[in-house]
């Protein structure tokens, strides 16, 4: 998602997706490396300079192909990149959405399944909004859901498809009650309503996050507390039944009401999951130490670099067997 034509006097922006395109006529799996190479661009494209298309090509050399260049055209850019020296892989469009609140830096959110998208911001009145289109047109429909961003820009918005295509959001919430919601029919975001989750632990959540699960149910994971005083959850879904319930016991993560981890989460090409969290003593960031690291292949059992089991929740106490650098 990109905000261009920054407005700061009424502080708002138009939001443009960026869309990937690849050419039909070349092998799948070089088109998706090329798609995977797109997000390696070292410089974007400036369609009025002189200076070329310098791309990451992964080995630390980039590219320079002036031919690659098109005239600028309103609301629309086209980035091309070279994939090889014979054939133009990649294409990237953008295309406008929808006015968004800007006096900020705030997390949106876009899903992409099949042909349809799916977009997640803040309207320039601050209400969290989702956009629905087509892929293939530029009509957007669009549903604004009961939740007012204040100023805050750990409030983010996410959103994300479960098995049977319904669309689930949270966001705007910084040690506040959880905010969700949750359609009623699949791939309809006219049937957003507010829904509940589980009920507990969840009266103050901050840094909302889906994933896909390793066998493809929807994993939803927050912090529960405070900066220097919180516990990662996560939750999994079942879309038959419609329900969520606790993937582990307890949390993942915990502070044990001394500290809090900062975590992040990736799936790996291998299909492994891989975190890497640090502890902060107080809110202060200068209290952060001990960055860690742990993997797993089903979100349940948990190991360290060396193959050595971790025990759920984890808990600083476990911070000897995971620490990468004892950063103080």
């Amino acid at each position: 998602l990109a905000w261009p034509d920054r407005d700061r006097k009424k502080y708002n922006a138009s939001i443009v997706v960026e869309i990937l395109q690849h050419n039909a006529t070349k092998p799948e799996s070089e088109a998706i490396r090329a798609e995977q190479q797109v997000f390696n661009i070292v410089d974007p494209l400036d369609l009025n300079s002189e200076k070329g298309l310098k791309v990451n090509t992964g080995d630390n050399s980039s590219l320079s192909d002036k031919s690659s260049y098109q005239p600028s055209r309103a609301r629309a850019k086209a980035l091309t990149q070279m994939h090889d020296a014979k054939a133009m892989a990649l294409t990237t469009l953008l295309f406008p959405v929808a006015p968004a609140m800007s006096k900020i830096r705030v997390d949106f959110s876009l899903y992409t399944k099949g042909n349809q998208q799916f977009v997640a911001f803040y309207s320039p009145t601050r209400v969290m909004t989702i956009a629905q289109r087509t892929i293939g047109t530029t009509q957007w429909r669009f549903k604004e859901l009961p939740s007012k961003l204040k100023w805050d820009n750990h409030n983010w918005v996410v959103l994300a498809l479960d098995e049977s295509d319904r669309l689930h959001v949270s966001g705007n919430m910084h040690g506040t009650p959880l905010v969700y919601f949750k359609a009623a029919r699949p791939l309809d975001i006219s049937s957003l309503a507010p829904a509940r989750m589980i009920g507990d632990s969840e009266s103050r959540v901050t840094y909302p996050l889906f994933l896909a699960g390793p066998r493809g149910a929807l994993v939803f994971y927050y912090r529960h507390g405070g900066s220097g005083n919180g516990e990662v959850i996560f939750n999994t879904y079942n879309a038959t039944s419609r329900a969520w319930r606790r993937l582990h016991d307890g949390p993942l993560l915990t502070g044990q009401g001394r500290r809090s981890p900062y975590m992040t989460l990736r799936r790996g090409p291998g299909g492994d999951y891989h975190m890497v969290w640090l502890w902060r003593e107080t809110p202060n960031a200068n209290s952060c130490h001990d960055l860690c690291y742990a993997r797993s292949a089903d979100l349940l059992r948990w190991e360290t670099a060396g193959g050595r089991p971790l025990p759920v929740p984890i808990t600083f106490a476990d911070t000897a067997r995971a620490v990468v650098d004892p950063v103080r």
